[in-house]
């Protein structure tokens, strides 16, 4: 699972460790136990390595990061790509998505500023999107990536994504189309 901000500043010196109780991380078990997909399976990181400021648990990815660093930490995720060889990546809130997206999938035309509108124009009927690594052989298995909204925002956001009668979960289950 890559998002852009797993670890505050604030919550980690408070808490010393990641809190299980912030609406991140409360909502995202959620969506990980409703998909059927246990956390114990999982390899959890952060696209861009770096504290937001503060204990704030909702914003933006800090304002200023250098286009290089931006970069780097890209560079960084394919190289942790290539040793933990995920079947399935779950990309975060749009600051993850759009420019892990862009790098892995350039024949998306995904830019790293994209909204999620233009993310979901270019998800597949089950929800996500299949790619090989930047680099690979083409006969490299292929990752499945499953954009989601960052777990912070989910109960308030969801209803904005795929499924706008709101019946079903259509990242729980799109999650679930990935993994079978």
């Amino acid at each position: 699972l890559f998002s852009h901000s797993l670890w505050l500043e604030g919550v980690y010196r408070i808490s010393g460790d990641s809190d299980l109780r912030t609406p991140t991380w409360k909502n995202l078990l959620k969506l990980l136990e409703s998909s059927g997909c246990s956390p114990e399976h999982c390899f959890f990181t952060n696209v861009y390595p770096v504290y937001r400021s503060g204990s704030k648990m909702v914003g933006r990815l800090a304002p200023g990061l250098e286009p290089d660093l931006i970069q780097r930490s890209i560079d960084n995720l394919l190289d942790q790509l290539e040793v933990v060889q995920p079947e399935v990546i779950i990309l975060m809130g749009i600051e993850a998505t759009a420019p892990v997206l862009a790098r892995v999938s350039p024949s998306l035309k995904i830019k790293p500023n994209s909204t999620w509108r233009a993310v979901d124009r270019v998800l597949g009927p089950d929800g996500y999107v299949s790619a090989a690594l930047p680099g690979t052989e083409e006969t490299a298995p292929r990752i499945k990536l499953v954009p989601i909204v960052h777990p912070c925002y989910r109960t308030r956001n969801l209803k904005h994504r795929l499924n706008p009668d709101g019946k079903d979960d259509p990242e729980a289950e799109a999650i679930k189309r990935a993994l079978s």
